[in-house]
């Protein structure tokens, strides 16, 4: 269905587009002046990380050593990168939980008849 396939492109650039602004926009918060090509070689790098350290629970360690090492490839500190996958780490923990908590209000509200 080349409809079905067309749709699912446009989520997915919509995807990491949302990825690079996230980027961007936490290194703007945090003081560091950066351009949009840099937010975008963070997020690909990410996504590599992703796929590859998929075995790894929660990417412990791997995302941030990965991170700081190409904070300093593109001359940022270290602790630039160790902060964006710590950031990341936390906004995905966050939204586990509220996962977690909506899916149990819906088990107990399936469950009071």
């Amino acid at each position: 269905y080349p409809r079905d396939f067309a749709w699912v492109c446009w989520c997915e650039a919509g995807f990491h587009l949302l990825g690079v602004i996230e980027i961007a926009l936490t290194l703007w918060l945090i003081g560091v002046s950066s351009g949009v090509l840099a937010a975008f070689i963070f997020e690909s790098v990410n996504r590599l990380i992703n796929v590859v350290f998929a075995f790894v629970p929660i990417k412990l360690g791997v995302d941030e050593a990965g991170t700081a090492l190409l904070a300093q490839v593109l001359g940022f500190t270290s602790v630039i990168g160790v902060t964006l996958a710590v950031y990341r780490k936390l906004r995905v923990l966050f939204w586990t939980v509220v996962g977690l908590i909506l899916l149990l209000f819906a088990y107990v509200r399936r469950h009071q008849t």
